[in-house]
């Protein structure tokens, strides 16, 4: 059974919690240096949010293209928030989809040199 009853009520728990990335000026100019925005597709029930560096969308008023999408159920963003789910977990199992081409680091990686020649 899912946690949440309707989308206006996951809209409001969730837009509130992210509302905290919205207000978080070190996000911010994070989201602004990369040119970058987020949408978030959540389903059971189903509601969408989108942050870039200078505006929040809830509902129906988020655009249909960002820099990068993640998709979840809304039991999933819950449980990765409490800590009973690990990101890497979630991801590696497709409980948690992201869509896009920013970069989920501070720059690129170098690869490591082969053991053996």
């Amino acid at each position: 059974m899912a946690l949440f009853i309707s989308p206006q009520e996951a809209e409001n728990i969730f837009g509130n919690l992210f509302g905290f990335l919205r207000d978080d000026p070190v996000f911010r100019d994070r989201l602004r240096r990369q040119d970058m925005s987020v949408r978030l597709v959540q389903i059971d029930p189903h509601c969408c949010f989108c942050i870039s560096a200078d505006e929040f969308h809830i509902g129906e008023s988020v655009p249909e293209q960002a820099t990068v999408t993640i998709r979840r159920s809304c039991d999933v963003a819950h449980s990765l928030w409490l800590g009973k789910l690990l990101v890497p977990t979630a991801i590696a199992t497709r409980k948690v989809r992201i869509q896009g081409q920013g970069r989920p680091g501070p720059g690129p990686r170098a690869h490591p040199a082969p053991g053996f020649r």
